[in-house]
């Protein structure tokens, strides 16, 4: 698999890591005289069902929740209520009830989803036979739209198509172009930000669009640059304090998170209080610089520890081993989380109190 695939696995395990923690689920292992494939068929009823594997295949109603990833996903039997998958390649063909939430390098979306929609994703396209019944978010680098939308969409990516009927608002980044098709119907606001204005197309049914021109920059990509080299030099520089700062999140999450949400709160308001007296100025200037610091070297710790989660997920490793890969991983997953909205930041926000709990103690 790519990196771009193993980065969409490990944003939706993220995304997924909450909800099922919160209710009991039914765990079905891989088989390894099949490769490591996982086919859901036969005569047991599955609710909240979690599986992952080289190959995943449902073919089996769920009657709860399901969360599903692996090389490739297929989901070929209805979900009664939420779905979150990811994958190298993936195809919906069978109803989701309630919400969906998708990562993977290709999304095939062929069937209704009840609720609202989320995907993160090299190409995906969503098909006529797919409806989406609440809000449409999507960041991908192409965009196929083929389906109704019967709430609000925000999309972002390099090439979007919009051909069909959206009831809601929409709000769009598109840098490459965006085009409505000649079945597209849009009669919401529409947001618009773009290198270049969008192509209408005869048929096309659009309300007026509000147009933001914007420039093409180099500001990601040279920020992705300075966090690899920072990790780098990080992992050079304190190799046994980064493996011990990057290991406690994995054996105790919670407490990391505790200290570390402590910790920005807390923190700020001790040096403030130091800062309002006259023998506790200087004692209130060194915490200030103390906590920024631990804020910067936590930010290129998160990466490390990112990067640690994918390679634990995907390569099944028992023991943290950083090298320059967990580096190309953690950057990777954390330029594609960071491009879901609302989501992707909680989930970024939480790893990034997990490193910093871990970087006070």
């Amino acid at each position: 698999m790519t990196k771009q695939t193993l980065a969409y696995i490990l944003a939706l395990t993220l995304m997924a890591f909450a909800p099922i923690l919160t209710d009991a689920a039914d765990y079905l292992p891989k088989n390894k005289a099949d490769g490591g494939n996982v086919n859901v068929a036969g005569d047991k009823d599955y609710k909240n069902l979690f599986v992952g594997g080289g190959n995943v295949s449902i073919n089996k109603k769920i009657l709860g929740d399901l969360f599903a990833a692996g090389g490739s996903v297929n989901i070929a039997s209805p979900v009664e209520k939420d779905l979150f998958a990811a994958g190298g390649n993936m195809t919906i063909s069978a109803a989701v009830g309630e919400d969906a939430r998708l990562a993977g390098g290709n999304i095939i979306i062929n069937s209704p989803v009840g609720g609202d929609l989320m995907t993160a994703g090299g190409t995906v396209n969503i098909g006529e036979a797919a409806t989406i019944g609440g809000d449409f978010w999507s960041g991908a680098g192409i965009l196929n739209l083929n389906s109704s939308v019967r709430g609000n969409a925000k999309l972002g990516g390099g090439e979007i198509l919009i051909n069909s009927e959206i009831s809601g608002n929409v709000e769009i980044r598109a840098d490459k172009k965006l085009v409505f098709g000649p079945k597209s119907k849009v009669l919401g606001e529409i947001v618009y930000r773009g290198s270049s204005e969008a192509v209408i197309q005869d048929g096309a049914q659009i309300s007026q669009i509000e147009f933001h021109k914007i420039e093409k920059t180099r500001t990601a990509s040279a920020k992705r640059i300075v966090s690899v080299f920072a990790a780098l030099i990080a992992l050079k520089l304190f190799g046994k304090s980064a493996h011990s700062i990057v290991s406690r999140p994995h054996t105790k999450p919670w407490v990391n998170l505790g200290i570390g949400f402590l910790g920005v709160i807390a923190i700020p308001i001790a040096a403030l209080i130091l800062l309002l007296t006259m023998l506790g100025f200087l004692a209130g200037l060194i915490l200030i610089f103390s906590f920024v610091l631990a804020l910067l070297f936590s930010s290129i710790f998160a990466t490390l520890f990112i990067g640690s989660l994918a390679e634990r997920w995907i390569f099944k490793k028992t023991e943290i081993n950083l090298t320059w890969k967990t580096v190309i991983w953690g950057v990777v997953i954390s330029a594609i989380i960071s491009l879901i909205p609302i989501v992707g930041w909680i989930v970024m926000f939480i790893a990034y109190l997990m490193v910093f709990g871990s970087f006070l103690q």
